[in-house]
């Protein structure tokens, strides 16, 4: 079929793997986009190595010797120590290998003949004018009518019929319909709710390699069998290699950074980053995405949904809580804005601490309280938000009828919200301590019921699970969840 273009008529067949990568380059917003995405990839392992240099040869006496005047940045760092310089080689070679692999697959990434064929359909079909709306590339992509029905191609109108849409939807959602069934399928994965985790799970049972075509293709072909077999043994042995103690003990201090740069904000107000454990997490997608669905519309129901729960905790700003914390971050802004331009211009020490050190440390802090502002939205009454959650709940908590239960109510959800992000943000830090715990599961071996489903072609989407009515309103937050699920139906 003929694809219209403004200078030139052109021939193009999309596969279905280049499906795939066309809507990765269209979420990212074009090619160049995708290109900066893998970028900072790469850039996030080099920053985390470049930091550990520095601590490694910062001279830490200097910086608090209350004596050193008017030093020259490089007067900080110890660059003759040979026990240093030995540090510094294995942090070196330590990252390496991550560096490494982190280029050859991002080259790889960017230049597979799949991504060159998707970025030359996403430019002669100009879906850069679609800007965010898939609905609208959807309307015009369709499968082919040859033989082969997992080609696709431009359509002359702009209607799409169900099954087509279906078609494309389930091509490019395969991957994610495979990890959503496994999640609702195993309940024990609630028990281990971080990212962390759910990503060593996707590494070992679901590589890269592991496709629809070669999903299909187990069923007949002993060969991809033992391939698949042995690369889940092996890479379950690796893992769990990688965290005995005290190697754990370094991812978990990565995990933290992470969680420190990322979910500051949810220690020190109410903020929805986290919310609930299992119910309502950043990665809800997994548990909480319909079938089909595809990444950028979960997270966008997801989102939609978090104004409803912040004007529960915006009404009900009169805990002690809330104000002590406001009073530091007001007290600490303050005090970071004074250090700031006085450590730029002058030396001086603050409880025998150089400003040197306190310069380092007042600008990330003020980044980091401004991060954490967030609009209050306060447009309906807390009894209003409660019949809305009424509606996904099916339970309605009588004490709403009592005006002076109001208070009682939302200090209870705002607890519950505080607690769930400060358990949240602590399974993400220690989650590398559980990992051979996760591992010792009969799901991670070559012949569990899962491996044997998939070889078998019996293994059948599962629609998501079916939530339990709320008891009492300290439980809405699982309402909140069933609300994520059902919002804009």
């Amino acid at each position: 079929m003929t694809l219209y273009n403004k200078k030139c008529s052109k021939t193009l067949m999309l596969s279905e793997e280049s499906l795939k990568e066309l809507y990765l380059i269209w979420k990212k917003g074009g090619y160049i986009g995708l290109i900066f995405d893998k970028i900072m990839h790469l850039f996030e392992v080099i920053i985390l190595m470049t930091i550990c240099i520095i601590i490694t040869i910062l001279d830490f006496n200097k910086m608090f010797n209350t004596k050193t005047k008017e030093n020259e940045l490089f007067e900080y760092f110890i660059l003759n120590d040979q026990f240093r310089i030995w540090c510094i080689w294995c942090i070196i070679l330590f990252f390496s290998p991550f560096i490494i692999i982190k280029i050859y697959f991002t080259f790889k990434k960017l230049f597979s003949s799949n991504i060159i064929e998707a970025k030359k359909f996403y430019n002669i079909n100009h879906f850069q004018e679609f800007n965010r709306n898939w609905n609208g590339i959807s309307e015009i992509i369709a499968p082919s009518t040859s033989s082969n029905r997992k080609t696709f191609v431009r359509m002359y109108n702009n209607k799409i019929d169900p099954q087509s849409n279906l078609i494309i939807r389930s091509s490019i959602a395969w991957n994610y319909n495979l990890l959503t069934l496994l999640f609702n399928r195993y309940s024990f994965f609630k028990y281990y709710p971080s990212k962390y985790l759910i990503k060593i799970t996707q590494s070992i049972l679901f590589p890269s390699f592991f496709d629809e075509n070669f999903c299909r293709n187990l069923q007949y072909d002993n060969n991809l069998q033992k391939i698949w077999k042995n690369y889940i043994q092996a890479k379950t042995n690796e893992l769990r290699f990688l965290h005995i103690f005290p190697l754990n003990i370094i991812f978990a201090c990565y995990n933290g950074y992470l969680t420190l740069l990322k979910y500051f904000s949810s220690f020190t107000s109410k903020n929805l980053i986290l919310l609930n454990k299992y119910h309502f997490t950043k990665y809800a997608w997994l548990l909480y995405r319909r079938y089909n669905e595809l990444p950028h519309e979960t997270s966008t129901r997801l989102y939609e949904a978090i104004p409803l729960a912040q004007q529960l905790t915006g009404i009900n700003q009169k805990g002690i809580l809330f104000h002590i914390m406001r009073v530091l971050k007001i007290l600490i802004s303050g005090l970071c804005l004074i250090i700031i331009p006085l450590a730029s211009l002058t030396k001086f020490t603050f409880f025998n601490i150089s400003s040197t050190l306190l310069l380092m440390v007042a600008i990330p802090t003020i980044a980091l309280i401004y991060s954490q502002t967030y609009k209050k939205q306060t447009i309906k009454s807390p009894r209003q938000i409660a019949q809305y959650l009424q509606n996904f709940t099916k339970y309605y908590d009588e004490r709403w009828e009592n005006p002076s239960m109001e208070r009682q109510l939302l200090t209870e959800f705002e607890n519950s919200i505080f607690k769930s992000n400060l358990k949240q943000s602590l399974d993400e830090i220690i989650a590398p301590f559980y990992v051979n715990s996760l591992l010792s599961h009969n799901l991670f071996s070559s012949d569990s019921e899962l491996v044997n489903l998939i070889i078998s072609g019996e293994l059948q989407p599962l629609p998501p699970p079916q939530f339990q009515h709320n008891t009492t309103f300290t439980s809405s937050l699982h309402g909140l969840s069933a609300y994520l699920n059902l919002v804009h139906n």
